[in-house]
């Protein structure tokens, strides 16, 4: 049986490297956000918050997943909130990639209303 020092010591991280047309091809790190991070998301958009807000959703989701190549977030949550003045097609690009590499389903919005 492991120990939970076994467990803890395991890089369990899960990243893709999106590449987004619609800004000249660059390539951005999305990485696995950590059980802590989803479960701070799920409190906060539990119920009908995420369609009261999809946009501070959506912010949430890549603040906790967009990364730089040394690992540290890409940009803090007001920076999100800035990239999502960029096109909607590129950002959704990214939030699905997030949502997948962290296991929440592709209309993770749509589940949060459910919760």
């Amino acid at each position: 049986m492991a120990t939970i020092e076994q467990i803890l010591a395991i890089d369990d991280s899960n990243v893709r490297n999106v590449v987004v047309p619609e800004w000249g091809d660059i390539t951005v790190r999305v990485a696995c956000m950590s059980a802590l991070d989803r479960a701070a998301i799920e409190r906060d958009f539990s119920g009908k918050r995420a369609s009261a807000d999809p946009a501070g959703f959506r912010v949430a989701i890549l603040s906790a997943c967009l990364q730089r190549d040394d690992g540290a977030p890409l940009g803090a949550p007001e920076m999100m909130t800035k990239l999502l003045g960029k096109s909607a097609v590129a950002i959704e690009r990214l939030f699905d990639a997030a949502c997948a590499v962290s296991g929440l389903s592709a209309g993770a919005d749509k589940e949060a209303e459910k919760n």
